[in-house]
């Protein structure tokens, strides 16, 4: 069995690498580890089918087992971090709607439905409101904080309090279980 590690490994190692790539390009949560070496080993595997057929195809060879799985390794980076990139970009999810999907490849609605620069206003309990873009805004929360820049602050009648439309350099960082609604304003 120890003499067999460096192989165990092998099997192992490549789907991790790839795993990490993807979760990290498309923002995934990568927190759970729930069935992480079951996900390694099944990745690894198809990973090492999709190389090795590769190099049958273009007649690559490899002088010693270390150069192979070094590339190996390499590849399986790449590839994590292409498909992570093409699953979390828009048009994939374009795709999927075109082809009537009924969700996208975003975990939360915020990714779905609000872009950075997209034009926010958000009404507060105490019956202000914030306009402004959409800056930042974090993932994975029940109660996110939104970042908003180029804004204004209004009254409940809709007068202007605070003017910072011109001053991209100040932005508002506020809690979502402060508000009361929010409006999304797209514009061309």
């Amino acid at each position: 069995m120890i003499n067999n590690i460096p192989e165990i490994l092998l099997y192992i190692v490549q789907g991790y690498v790839y795993l990490t790539a993807y979760y990290w390009i498309s923002f995934k949560d990568n927190k759970d580890f729930t069935n992480l070496i079951i996900k390694s080993v099944a990745a690894s595997y198809i990973l090492k089918l999709i190389f090795d057929k590769m190099n049958t195809s273009f007649n690559i060879t490899f002088d010693s087992n270390i150069n192979y799985t070094i590339s190996l390794i390499i590849f399986s980076a790449i590839l994590g971090f292409l498909i992570g990139k093409i699953l979390s970009h828009r048009y994939f999810n374009l795709l999927l709607h075109k082809l009537h999907v009924g969700r996208t490849t975003n975990e939360n609605i915020w990714d779905d439905v609000i872009k950075p620069y997209t034009w926010l206003r958000v009404y507060m309990k105490d019956g202000t409101s914030y306009l402004g873009q959409y800056r930042y805004g974090e993932s994975f929360k029940s109660e996110p904080i939104i970042v908003l820049f180029t804004y204004q602050k209004l009254d409940i009648d809709g007068n202007i309090i605070l003017d910072n439309s011109e001053d991209s350099s100040r932005v508002i960082i506020l809690n979502t279980k402060d508000f009361e609604k929010i409006e999304v304003i797209y514009s061309n």
